[in-house]
């Protein structure tokens, strides 16, 4: 088995919002006599621009950290590629075609992904919203359109944060570049946005509206061919693209490991962020539940997260307290709506205007620039 020394091994698997705070201070690690070691596929996207990509408002190098390159500079080791077993009896994990490293303590990462398998034709057919990158090849696909072809008929399933920002985003890239898009947003949902309060939901609808956008709601997609997405009723709307945003789940292998999960299978966490079922592994981000509190998927609670797994992490390996996560009750949401404005949703106050968009480009750079190199 790789990765075993005399000094304690601490495994990063995933390089999401909750790990880079830790990351960033690898140093710390390897000066306390720690080995470090990031196993993750590529480069950190920061979801709260992933729409900006789309509509143009960012680059792809603004969108992303090479996070792999300040482990390494801080003397710690970074593998690319991702995990495929976990073994909490042996602690372990194997990387990639059978690659095991071995670990004192670790801590989880995983992101979600968008189930696209859930509906039949998804995965031949349609581009989901995560990974982040992805925007970009949406943005390709609309610019890339034969105008002599007609209007470019792109179809949003999902009208949920992630549904609604990309929908925005589209219709703000077909202004920009003269793009004639027939847009259609589909919702199971009988409202977008859902868990916003209600006049933040009947604003978007209307917007989507007065922009150019269909919005249909209380409809179930049941399959995606080759030239429609076909809903419940037995109608159909034809496609040039298919965007999937209809929720995200953690990663599977999750749930074959012998690590207790949620029922969508999240590894469920106590106060600590640590695993109810195996000493020494924590975690955050979308693949976690924390223990008796049901919170949304969503970038806020990761960021808030990482402080205290660096922490814990270190403790857990050096002597120590490990310290608690107490979740805040609510967070702002502010949607990018590609036009310059943002929609800001703060408890029970909604308002759209373009200081809002400011304000969230300003804490989205603030983020980013805390990591870039």
């Amino acid at each position: 088995m790789q990765g075993r020394s005399d000094r304690p091994q601490v495994l990063f698997v995933g390089a999401g919002h909750a790990h880079l705070y830790a990351l960033s201070r690898a140093r710390q690690y390897i000066e306390a006599g720690v080995d470090l070691t990031l196993i993750a596929p590529g480069r950190f996207w920061y979801s709260g621009m992933g729409p900006g990509l789309l509509s143009g408002l960012y680059r792809g190098a603004e969108d992303s950290v090479d996070i792999g390159k300040v482990v390494v500079a801080a003397g710690g080791t970074y593998i690319e590629d991702e995990i495929t077993a976990i073994d909490c009896e042996q602690n372990s994990v194997t990387v990639g075609q059978g690659r095991q490293l071995s670990y004192d303590a670790m801590s989880l990462n995983l992101g979600s992904s968008v189930p696209v398998g859930m509906i039949p034709g998804g995965v031949e057919f349609a581009i989901p919203v995560k990974p982040v990158q992805y925007f970009l090849e949406i943005r390709n696909r609309l610019l890339e359109h034969d105008t002599e072809a007609g209007p470019h008929r792109l179809v949003v399933i999902g009208g949920g944060a992630s549904g609604c920002e990309t929908a925005a985003n589209a219709l703000a890239l077909a202004a920009q570049s003269g793009l004639t898009l027939e847009l259609t947003l589909i919702s199971s949902a009988d409202r977008l946005l859902p868990q916003a309060p209600r006049r933040g939901s009947d604003f978007l609808t209307k917007w989507f509206k007065d922009n150019g956008g269909a919005v249909r709601l209380s409809t179930r997609v049941v399959e995606i061919t080759e030239d429609e997405v076909v809903v419940e009723s037995g109608e159909s709307s034809a496609w040039d693209t298919v965007v999937l945003a209809t929720g995200v789940r953690p990663p599977g292998v999750l749930g074959r490991s012998t690590l207790e999960t949620s029922k969508d299978g999240a590894m469920v966490v106590d106060e600590t962020l640590q695993s109810v079922s195996a000493r020494g592994v924590f975690g955050g981000g979308d693949c976690i539940a924390l223990r008796g509190h049901g919170l949304d998927r969503v970038g806020v609670y990761a960021v808030r997260q990482s402080p205290i797994l660096h922490h814990n992490l270190l403790a857990a390996t050096t002597g120590g307290l490990l310290r608690t996560f107490k979740p805040q009750s609510s967070y702002l949401l502010i949607l990018n709506l590609g036009d310059g404005s943002g929609l800001l949703l703060w408890k029970g106050f909604v308002v759209r205007s373009r200081w809002a968009m400011r304000f969230k480009h300003w804490l989205d750079w603030k983020f980013i620039s805390q990591y870039s190199v």
